[in-house]
């Protein structure tokens, strides 16, 4: 084989240093060194164990890919299972760059070994983050490095929907004024008008007994402003004339509660808040909030017009709404 015919055929099939094929499961490991890991003169690292999934796009768009990241370790830095988006700026050597969905984050990596078919299989680099502290509005700087070593070729990457755990129902106390909803039981619709993001969503609203006695829809808005974002959330609240004879446990993303028609409906009442926060925190936001109730219809007196409504989140993913229209419906 001349120069010239080796040359063509590492062109046709792709094999040579100009490979950009990236896609696949890969292991992702590291350390990080943040602000506070610098206590008392000495250095304090946090871990990074990840395993990613990249997915590429093909075509004239091949240097565009999506990540599946998914933390196998309690001491990594970023605990979230997310998608982030890559691109590929430089094919030889080959450079990338995955953006982070926290803390204006970026990782770097660039190729140190090939495999024999000419695909890249080991890549090195660093994280860079702005950071954010929750002791006050200061950023918290972080940086790491970090190794990403190519295990197989495998590029499925998991549905939303997986991604939630399974609901179990809790052993829980709820007094008269009381329900509760599971947001391991979300339907999301999630959409995107760049820069706003919207997430709507749809869970069965249960009582102590773990019965359907209603559902809740909400609809997020996140939209940024600079280095902010902001969620809008508008949530509405629909109690059921009857139970709804169905078991509560089944329903996930992969498997939506469909609620029942609105003559089912006894009561609605409604409630808009907002907050600084990120796509998967619809999930995870915790705490209590109070907030007015702003609109009902149906069968609930006019003097609960400007009644508040408590909304109690847990790590577990349990929300406790308290207010006196629920203790008024559930007592009939």
């Amino acid at each position: 084989m001349s120069l010239q015919q080796l040359i063509n055929f590492l062109v046709q099939n792709n094999t040579g240093p100009q490979n950009k094929l990236i896609k696949g499961t890969w292991h992702l490991t590291g350390q990080v060194l943040e602000e506070t890991g610098y206590k008392n003169k000495e250095f304090q690292f946090k871990k990074v164990d990840h395993n990613l999934i990249i997915d590429q796009a093909s075509g004239v768009n091949e240097d565009f890919f999506m990540v599946h990241s998914s933390p196998n370790s309690g001491e990594q830095k970023n605990n979230t299972i997310s998608y982030l988006p890559g691109i590929i700026i430089q094919s030889s050597p080959l450079i990338i760059q995955v953006s982070v969905n926290q803390d204006n984050g970026v990782f770097r990596l660039v190729e140190q070994k090939r495999n024999s078919d000419g695909e890249v299989n080991v890549m090195s680099g660093t994280l860079i983050e702005a950071g954010y502290s929750k002791e006050s509005i200061l950023q918290k700087p972080t940086v790491g490095k970090v190794m990403m070593r190519k295990i197989n070729t495998d590029n499925t990457l998991p549905l939303l929907g997986s991604l939630q755990q399974p609901f179990t129902k809790p052993n829980i106390y709820l007094r008269p004024s009381q329900l509760y909803y599971s947001t391991n039981q979300f339907f999301e619709n999630i959409k995107q008008d760049d820069p706003d993001y919207t997430i709507e969503l749809v869970a069965p609203l249960l009582n102590s007994k773990g019965e359907v006695v209603g559902y809740m829809t909400s609809t997020n808005i996140y939209t940024k402003y600079g280095p902010t974002t902001i969620c809008v959330a508008d949530i509405e609240y629909n109690i059921y004339t009857d139970k709804h004879n169905v078991d509560a446990t089944v329903y996930n993303n992969s498997n939506p509660y469909t609620p029942l028609g609105p003559e089912s409906v006894r009561a609605t009442f409604c409630a808009s808040m907002h907050y600084q926060g990120t796509l998967n925190q619809s999930k995870y936001l915790g705490g209590k909030l109070t907030v007015p109730i702003t609109k009902t219809t149906g069968d609930l007196p006019q003097t609960f017009a400007t009644v508040y409504l408590t909304i109690d989140g847990r790590v577990d993913g349990i929300r406790v709404i308290d207010c006196d229209h629920i203790a008024y419906l559930m007592s009939k």
